[in-house]
């Protein structure tokens, strides 16, 4: 049988057996050391030892230790005046040899058996000589194995009944504990699912908050591009006399708006399906906007500095969308009827440059708008950047968008 050094918990009934350890005291140690105090001359030295015995009884549960100590020292006290034990040194004894090992650490566990064989060899050859008239030390091998095996079953049987309850309290302390570390480790997995969970959840926000912030930049170019220009081309329409013209200029509003739905469906086909990417650049690049801007009667004036070349995929759909983005903003809200710069510069990075006579507080409208968050945003993402800038010239307030991206080496 195990011997564990922790002392055991305390059983339910503790307070209650303090109690009737009191009372037992009391009740039957006061009669006791009153009975040698006044009764019989010379006996205050039992009268002491009962006095300790009484306080062996009541501290015996909560400090078993100290209790076994001073049951050994009464006794011995009590031994030096008379052979024969006093009523409450008997129930202290067997009290004593209970709580010991019950409650006691492994020391007093230990101490309290030890103590106890000796105490029983002692005091069974003490009282066989007594009970049988023979006064020397050790009375007949009978007188004495009766004596150690009456005062043995007196102290052992309370001893080994505290060890039996000390090793079932430990026992019930370890299922508890192997319980109470399966539900810890229940909790900590539940709360490993539950943060697992959570992650999942707020990558799935994410990705959507990411596609509809995308959608909304797609939308808004593509719908931003094409109604500005048809927007230009029907204010144009209207001052216009000929009818071939008139007629070029409605078949570049249908052409802008049969564009227009076509890129629309792409956007809302890419966001239906869940693909990453949203519009593909249309055929021919950056040459192509420019020339279908050109084309619906914009007066564009382009620049191009340094040997353009083949651009990566991700990186041509940005400027793209960038340099769509600036000649939406020219038109819109520079001064009509006035040309607008676009200038590109190759060279370890692309330079989209695009000015306009300013049409009235174009900066301050246009920054309070999605399309510079939506450019910033996007040539953020492939290591660009963005900005917007203004100066005074002789004919009037000019506004200058620049944009940069990063060129791959080919």
């Amino acid at each position: 049988m195990a011997l564990s050094s922790t002392v055991p918990e305390r059983v339910e009934w503790g307070i209650k057996a303090d109690r009737i350890a009191v009372i037992v005291a009391l009740v039957v140690g006061i009669p006791t050391v009153l009975l040698y105090t006044f009764s019989y001359s010379g006996s205050l030295i039992r009268a002491l030892a009962a006095l300790m015995f009484m306080g062996v009884l009541i501290i015996a549960r909560r400090r078993p230790g100290l209790a076994l100590l001073g049951f050994w020292v009464a006794s011995w006290i009590n031994l030096t005046t008379e052979v024969w034990p006093l009523l409450i040194q008997v129930i202290a004894g067997a009290w004593v040899a209970y709580t010991s090992t019950r409650f006691g650490h492994r020391f007093t566990l230990i101490a309290s058996g030890i103590s106890l064989a000796v105490g029983t060899v002692f005091a069974a050859s003490i009282s066989g000589g007594y009970f049988y008239y023979n006064y020397s030390l050790y009375g007949s091998g009978l007188q004495f194995a009766i004596m150690v095996t009456v005062i043995g079953a007196y102290l052992g049987v309370p001893w080994l009944l505290g060890l039996r309850q000390r090793s079932k309290a430990q026992i019930q302390a370890q299922r508890e504990r192997a319980e109470d570390a399966e539900l810890q480790r229940r909790y900590a997995l539940e709360a490993q699912q539950t943060a697992v969970m959570e992650e999942q959840r707020l990558t799935r926000v994410a990705a959507a908050e990411a596609a509809s912030a995308r959608l909304a930049r797609d939308v808004h170019d593509v719908v931003g591009h094409s109604l500005a220009v048809i927007l230009m081309q029907a204010e144009s329409a209207q001052y216009l006399t000929n009818t071939t013209d008139l007629h070029e200029s409605m078949g570049n509003i249908a052409t802008c708006a049969r564009r227009s739905l076509g890129e629309i469906r792409e956007v809302l086909h890419a966001a239906r399906v869940g693909e990453p990417s949203g519009i593909a650049t249309p055929p021919g690049g950056l040459g192509a906007l420019l020339d279908s801007v050109q084309a619906s009667g914009v007066d564009l004036e382009v620049t191009q500095l340094g040997q353009s070349r083949a651009l990566p995929p991700d990186a041509e759909t940005v400027a793209y969308r960038v340099l769509q983005e600036m000649l939406t903003n020219a038109i819109k809200h520079g001064e009509h009827g006035r040309p607008i710069a676009v200038q590109l510069t190759w060279a370890d990075r692309l330079t989209m440059e695009v000015r306009n006579l300013d049409g009235g507080h174009t900066i301050s409208r246009a920054l309070h708008g999605a399309g510079i968050s939506g450019m910033s945003h996007r040539l953020k993402a492939v290591g660009g950047s963005f900005e917007l800038s203004r100066h005074q010239s002789a004919d009037g307030e000019v506004v200058t968008a620049t944009a940069w991206l990063p060129l791959r080496a080919n």
